[in-house]
């Protein structure tokens, strides 16, 4: 299941990704199992950015392979995959019993979201989604 958080729903001043990151971990400690699906949209990802696949410089050496990847355009993309996590393990034969866990564990996390934000700025370190996207560039230098 897809579970999205919006910062502005919660009243909070955070970026939505670092709230999505606060929150899974928060989850993952309630022993909730939580998964990002993915980090970067999929024109984000390096053999698209480098235009690298199979053979020399396919297909993007073909007819019509002159493609931009360009990450601003790509904004909904990425606001999806930062404000969005998802919940695993709920299929059979997990029943009402572990619904009965996530749903106290979700309540306790949501209860006190200021408290989960605090922890996790003072455990992890969030580094901004810009930040991210510039190193994504096939021009940043590593």
């Amino acid at each position: 299941y897809t579970v999205q958080v919006d910062p502005v729903k919660l009243n909070v001043e955070v970026e939505a990704g670092e709230l999505k990151d606060a929150v899974m971990n928060a989850l993952a400690a309630e022993n909730v199992d939580v998964m990002s699906w993915q980090s970067v949209p999929v024109p984000a990802q390096p053999m698209f950015q480098n235009k690298h696949a199979y053979g020399n410089g396919s297909p993007w050496n073909c007819p019509g392979g002159d493609v931009s990847y360009d990450l601003n355009q790509y904004p909904n993309a990425f606001a999806s995959l930062e404000s969005s996590f998802g919940v695993r393990r709920i299929v059979p034969p997990n029943g009402f019993e572990l619904m009965d866990r996530y749903a106290d564990a979700f309540a306790k996390v949501f209860g006190q979201i200021e408290r989960v934000i605090e922890i996790f700025n003072q455990t992890q370190t969030y580094l901004p989604l810009e930040q991210r996207k510039d190193r994504l560039s096939p021009n940043h230098s590593k």
